[in-house]
This record gives structure tokens, C-alpha cells and sequence, in this order.
């Protein structure tokens, strides 16, 4: 399963956004940061590919910000708002670790959905 954290939004400037589905591989989405290095996580990856998951955000928020920009669109970069409540915070955390059943597994819960993705949006919607 391909993390699925979208913390990638997109604003078109006329007061319509495209907010990105993790489930199509294909939209121009990034995730946030999904582990805080050395948190209180004391099992699971180690803190060498916990760092190249969130590579991988950096990465891709690159990417999707270039594309945006490429068709007119403005990125939003939601991995600042989520800064702090990644799995293995010590505080309160937006993204699901590994669930049962699985389809939440590496997803925003309802808490990072509020306070990570909709912050990001307000002040351009």
C-alpha cells in the first residue's frame, strides 16, 4: 500500500480548489511529514526509513507544486500544519499508524483532516 497521507491542496485563484484523493495515484497530491524523527515511536521502521518516507513528501511536494504552477494553479502546502502530529509525536496525532482493517492505515484522521488540510485551505477559500 502506497502512503496515503494527501497534504497537498491546490487553489486555482477563482475561488474553486482541487483538494487531491489519495486513492488516485494520478492526482498532483503531496504528503506530509508521516513520522516526527526521534519521536516516541520505540518499535516498528527504523529511524533510517522512517527519514526516506518523508524524503519522499519533500519530493513530491516538488513535484505537485512545480505541476500547479505549470497550469496556473497555486499549491498549498499543508505539511507545516501537520508538523508535530505525525506518527510517533509526542502530542496529539493527525495520522493514523498502521490500522484494522488496514484502509485507514497512513491516512489523516478526523482531528488532521480539521486541523491540517482545512487550516491549510481557509485563508483562500
Amino acid at each position: 500500500m502506497a502512503l496515503a497521507a494527501v497534504a497537498g491542496l491546490i487553489h486555482s485563484g477563482h475561488g474553486a480548489s482541487f483538494v487531491p484523493h489519495a486513492d488516485y495515484p494520478s492526482d498532483p497530491a503531496c504528503r506530509p511529514h508521516i513520522y516526527e524523527l526521534d519521536g516516541s515511536c520505540w518499535v516498528g521502521l527504523s529511524e533510517t526509513k522512517r527519514a526516506a518516507i518523508n524524503q519522499s513528501s519533500d519530493v513530491l511536494a516538488s513535484v505537485a507544486s512545480g505541476r500547479a504552477a505549470a497550469f496556473g494553479f497555486t499549491y498549498i502546502d499543508a505539511r507545516n500544519t501537520f508538523r508535530g502530529h505525525e506518527i510517533c509525536a509526542s502530542g496529539a496525532r493527525w495520522i493514523n499508524s498502521v490500522t484494522c482493517p488496514v484502509d485507514e492505515s497512513y491516512h489523516p484522521n478526523a482531528t488532521g483532516q480539521r486541523g491540517g488540510y482545512y487550516n491549510a485551505r481557509e485563508p483562500v477559500a
